[in-house]
This record gives structure tokens, sequence and C-alpha cells, in this order.
């Protein structure tokens, strides 16, 4: 009797590690496909959307007690329009080891996105006990064409970091229902702090938990499951408000739709999301709206009736108890439907990104759908792994032709306008880019593209025509035209044309009355032009509708300076200085006004300091005045 049970030990002992090492082989399988698929990334560069702002002009450049501080409690807590501090201390690890070089941030993307796959696959085991579903999910969650977005986007590096996290948290959730114990609780809702601090998009944790519950078979109406979600949707709530706050109490640009297009808009994207999912042809990074004043296109209905079809089945699921499906479509909805522009907001009705987390649940069907289909059809199991296999080599092939897209800024917003020609942020951004680049003709091509797109006000342009009050508030609805036309007004100043620059400054400035750079760069045009007193007006309104308004002060004080006006000059370019202590012209500036002022000491010191920041030209004014 002994020897036997020292047998069934042995057995039991040889499974475990059997079933470890099986674990350990899959996941450095899965490891290595996730990271060859997209370690084409690594060829790509910054590109001008949002990456600028988060890696060139990122404000915690060194991680310190102070900057960890001011990321999540500091004036500029709400960064960009979020609050994300995790994230920003991801962002300033990497700018401390590299600086603005794209190696470190790509890397740091792709092994989130690498290790969140493997918790993809030990999560799906939790739920289902089944190596074979576990891995399938994984993989196709590793190698899904929709994640380009999240992972080689360096910008998006939240969605990448939130979801580790949030991942973690519902393993840590299973693990919790499993073995009761409290500790595994707490690691649960502090791994969903930590998702909530990387991106408010976390807040549906606390709906796929009651999903899940419903999943294990838990009464989810018993007092001590609703107390255990309480303190997860106290968080969700809290940092839903917070989203609300640091979007500055908005939702940003919202589209104008009566409430039945609303319906169908997110009806709509529900069903395509799952569509692009299962076959990724056609991807572009802005989706833009149709035509809301016409007839909504077909595909717009046919996919609302499909998504009202599986709410459908989701009732009959329910019914006949079929759990599996039910929590697939369940955690697919509840992940999904905060991104369902139930109010149409942003250029974009659709996004990539936003199906990171929701494609859990598609993937985790796609495993049962494999297991299914080699049960119940074993004769041709077989078969159905060969189209299994030829289905992932088709996601790897697609994944790493969309990682080509991103190769660079061009490559970015030309895939997009091939696609979407009505895509106008793509215009912008591509305009930005060539005028960047000096292609002053390539630029104006583009935003005059979106000056013209604006049919309404098309003639008037065509024959420089300042539009009248009416035509003024139909246009400040259109905020890429206002920033089409200052692009095109700074364009013609640099070809010399000051004049016609400065009709497009005007329209800029009639349609948005309030627009610092309109007034700032109009100014700019009057001083070449000499016309010093208009360019001092303009200057005065930039500043007084924004003090951080660095140019017109910079310019300000360049006339001023012209003017004999020294004491007024030199306030000015001390004025850049407090606000931007880098801007090297200024301290020249500032020091050659202090010569005039007779403060020589001074003035040699802002020359040093010039020279220093890298104004070659200052050592010939120090070998003159510094003797």
């Amino acid at each position: 009797m002994k020897t036997k049970n020292i047998s069934q030990k042995n057995e039991v002992l040889q499974k475990i590690f059997s079933q470890k090492y099986i674990f350990l082989i899959l996941g450095i399988i899965l490891s290595a496909i996730t990271f060859l698929t997209f370690s084409q990334m690594f060829q790509n560069e910054l590109t001008n959307w949002d990456d600028d702002i988060y890696i060139e002009k990122l404000p915690f450049k060194k991680v310190s007690t102070e900057n960890v501080v001011e990321m999540f409690a500091g004036k500029d807590k709400f960064y960009n329009g979020n609050y994300h501090p995790l994230t920003m201390l991801s962002y300033s690890v990497n700018f401390q080891q590299t600086g603005i070089k794209p190696f470190s941030y790509h890397l740091t993307n792709l092994l989130l996105h690498v290790f969140t796959t493997l918790l993809v696959f030990w999560f799906v085991y939790l739920l289902v006990k089944s190596i074979e579903i576990s891995f399938i999910a994984s993989l196709f969650f590793g190698i899904n064409t929709l994640h380009v977005e999240s992972v080689v986007w360096l910008s998006e590096r939240k969605d990448v970091l939130y979801s580790f996290f949030f991942v973690l948290s519902l393993i840590f959730y299973l693990k919790y229902i499993d073995t009761k114990k409290f500790t595994l609780y707490i690691i649960a809702f502090f791994l969903f702090l930590l998702s909530l601090f990387s991106k408010g998009q976390a807040v549906s944790l606390s709906l796929s938990l009651i999903v899940i519950d419903y999943f294990r078979e838990r009464k989810l109406f018993s007092l001590r499951i609703i107390l255990e979600k309480i303190p997860f949707f106290i968080l969700s709530l809290i940092f839903g408000l917070i989203a609300v706050v640091a979007q500055g109490g908005g939702l940003g640009d919202i589209v104008e739709t009566k409430i039945y297009q609303r319906i169908i808009f997110a009806l709509y994207s529900f069903s395509q999301y799952l569509v692009k999912l299962t076959f990724p042809f056609s991807l572009s990074v802005i989706n833009p709206y149709p035509d809301v004043t016409k007839i909504l296109p077909f595909n717009y209905w046919f996919l609302s009736i499909i998504s009202i079809f599986i709410i459908i089945i989701t009732f009959f699921a329910i019914r006949k108890k079929f759990s599996t499906l039910v929590f697939g479509i369940l955690f697919y909805f509840v992940n999904i439907i905060f991104l369902l522009q139930l109010i149409p907001v942003g250029d974009s009705i659709y996004s990539d990104r936003y199906s990171y987390i929701p494609s859990i649940a598609w993937c985790f069907l796609i495993g049962i759908l494999y297991k299914f289909l080699i049960t119940k059809f074993e004769k041709l199991k077989n078969l159905v792994r060969i189209a299994f296999f030829l289905y992932a080599i088709m996601f790897i092939s697609l994944t790493i032709d969309r990682i080509s897209v991103w190769k660079n800024s061009l490559t970015l917003w030309n895939d997009v306008i091939a696609k979407e020609p009505t895509a106008l942020t793509a215009y912008d951004a591509r305009g930005s880019l060539k005028n960047s680049q000096n292609d002053l003709l390539g630029a104006l091509k583009d935003y005059e593209f979106l000056i013209f797109y604006n049919s309404e006000f098309a003639e008037l342009y065509k024959k420089r025509e300042i539009p009248t009050k009416n035509y003024a508030k139909l246009l400040s609805r259109r905020p890429l035209l206002e920033k089409a036309l200052g692009n095109v007004g700074v364009i013609k100043g640099k070809q010399g044309n000051l004049k016609d620059a400065i009709y497009h400054f005007n329209v800029a400035i009639q349609q948005n009355p309030e627009s610092v750079l309109g007034f700032s760069n109009r100014g700019m045009a009057n001083f070449q032009l000499g016309n010093y007193e208009e360019a001092i007006k303009d200057f005065n309104m930039a500043i007084s509708l924004s003090y951080l308004s660095i140019e017109a002060y910079y310019n300000r004080g360049l006339i001023f300076a012209r003017q004999n006006k020294f004491v007024e000059a030199e306030s000015d370019f001390s004025q850049v200085i407090s606000l931007s202590p880098y801007f090297a012209e200024a301290y020249r500036s500032r020091g050659l006004v202090r010569m005039k002022l007779n403060r020589k000491k001074e003035g040699c010191e802002d020359l040093q300091n010039a020279y220093q920041l890298g104004i070659r030209d200052a050592m010939k004014d120090i070998l003159t005045f510094c003797k």
C-alpha cells in the first residue's frame, strides 16, 4: 500500500514537472515568434504623430524624486490631455538611457508586448486549463496585425504598459478565486492601480472581473462578490473623473451627429473591430467619419445589423448556458464599450490601438474554435492544424508589412492618404513634415488641400477675400483650416510674399480671434515689412492671450532694440529666458542690449552663455565687447 502511494505521488510529480517543461518550451516559442515578428520595428524612426511631444519635448528628462512627484501630483501631471504618470516615468527612464534615439523606446514597447503575450497565455490557461487553447490564443495575440499601432507607435507606450498590469491583475484575481487567499486579492487590486496609472482605459477591468465571475459560476449577487468589486469600481470612478479633468472637462472635438447616427457608429465600430481582427487588411491609423449630412454608406448599416445579431446570440447563449461563448463576447463587450464613439470625438471612428485588450476575447474564441474543430472532426485534425498554421503565417506576413508603414512620418502619412483620401489630419501632419524638411511646395500642396476641402470658403480664398462673419462662424468649426491658413502664411513669409502671408494670418485670426499663433505670426510678417507699430500690437495681443508666447516676447524685444528702447528690449529678452532657459539667441540679444545700457559685465555673461549654447557668432561679439 505504501509503495502504491509513493508510485502515485511520483506520477503526480512527473506530470507537474512535465507540464512546467511544456509551459517553458511554449513560452520560449511564443516569445521568439512575437519578438521576431515585430523585430523590424527597430529600423523605424520617430514620427511626428505625438512622438515629438512624448520624447523630444519630454518635460521629465531624468528620473528623480522631484520629477516623479511632478508626474503623479505636480502641475504637469495632466500631460497632453492624459493622466498616465507611470507611462511618463517609463519615458524618463528611456530618455535617461538613450536620449531621443528610438532604440530603447522600441525595445521597451516590444518587451512589454512579449510579456503581455505570455501573460495572456497564462490567463487563458487559468480559465480553461487547456495548453492547446492557451497557446493558440496567445499566439494570435502576439502576432496580431491590429497590435502594430499599440506596439510600434512609441507614443502609444501607455497601451502596452497598462495592458501588462491589466492582464497580470486578472491573473491574480483568478488565483484569488481559486485559493481564497486575500493577499492575492490585494495584489490584484494594486496591479489594477498600476494599470490605471498607465492609461485611463484600464477602468474596464472592474467589469472584466464580473465577466470572470460569471465564467467561474460564482454567485454574482452574493454579498461577498459585491463587496469584492466595490474597491475596484471606486477606483474606476475616480480615474474616470480624473480623465475628464485631464482633458479640460471636455472631450475634444465632438463630431456633430444625430442620435441615430451615434448608435449606428457604435454598432458599426463594435463589428468593425472584429472584422479587422479576423481579416486585418487595409488598416489605417485614421479612419474618418462618413459625411453625416448624407445617407450613411451601406457597410455601416450592414455591420450594425451584424452587431445586433451578435447581441441576440449572446442572450441565446446565456439562456443555453454556453458559458465559453458568453465569456468571449462579454469580455470583448465590456472592454470595447467605452471606445465605441457613442459621443463621436476626434477624427477617427475607430482606431487599431483600442482593440489591444478587447482582442484577448477574440483570441480566446479562436483558441476555443481550434480545440472544437480538432475534437469534432478528428479525422481532419491535421487539415485543421495546417489551416491554422497558414492563418498564423498570414498574420505574421501582414504584421511585418504593417510595421514597415511606420518606418517614418512620410511613409505613415502617405499610407493614410492612399487609403483614406479624406483623412484631413494626415494632410496636416504631412504638410508639417514637408515644411520642416523645407519642401515648401509639397507642404503648400497639403495645406491647400485642407483649405480647398472647405468648399464654402474655396471661392473666397481664390480671390483672396476676407470671409464675412457668417462664413467665419461656419469655418470656426474646422480647426484644421485655421492651422492650414496659418501654416500657408508662414510658408508665404519664407518665400518673401509677406502681404499674402498677412492675408492668411488675417483669415486665421478672424476664424479664431484668440489664436495666439495667428497674432504672433502676423506680428512677425509686419515686423519683416517694417510695420513696427502694427507688429507690436500683434505681439501685445499674443502675449495678452498667453503669457507663454515666447516668440512674441522675443520678436517684440527685437523691435524695441531697433527703436533704441533698450530697457523694454532687455525686459522682453529676460522674460524669454525665464520661460525658456536654453533659448540661445535670447542670451545674445540681451547681451548686446546690456552693452548699450553700459552693463558690460552682465552683457558679457549673456554672450558667453549664448556661445556655450551653440551661437558661434557670439564669439565675435565677445572679442569685440569683452576684451
